[in-house]
């Protein structure tokens, strides 16, 4: 089964809302990059950001997380209502944690490595 799933790291950040309706009615999932400018040299949605975005999405959010110490934070993407989250293994010293808070949450759980 194929399923679509863009991001959104090049939509209007002025726009987001509106950027996010356009590609819902043609997708399966709405692709979060979360970026900390520590494990990668870029910066995009903070937690809060983050937050919004997937509780208002009007569909299912896929997280990608690339942050330093996603043990941190993962429960809270979670529980804020991401259908699947991925972390990269490299990035956290406990991915047993994160895999288990994921699973716990009902959510999918990607690992990728850098």
């Amino acid at each position: 089964m194929i399923r679509i799933c863009p991001s959104i790291l090049n939509a209007d950040r002025n726009n987001l809302a509106s950027e996010i309706l356009k590609i819902a009615k043609s997708s399966d999932f709405l692709h979060l990059d979360v970026m900390d400018n520590i494990f990668v040299p870029n910066k995009t949605f903070d937690l809060f950001e983050s937050e919004r975005i997937i509780k208002e999405c009007p569909i299912p959010v896929d997280t990608h997380l690339m942050i330093i110490d996603p043990e941190i934070s993962v429960k809270k993407y979670c529980e804020f209502g991401s259908r699947s989250v991925t972390f990269h293994f490299e990035a956290t010293k406990n991915a047993n944690l994160c895999i288990e808070n994921i699973r716990n949450s009902g959510a999918r759980v990607g690992v990728a490595i850098k």
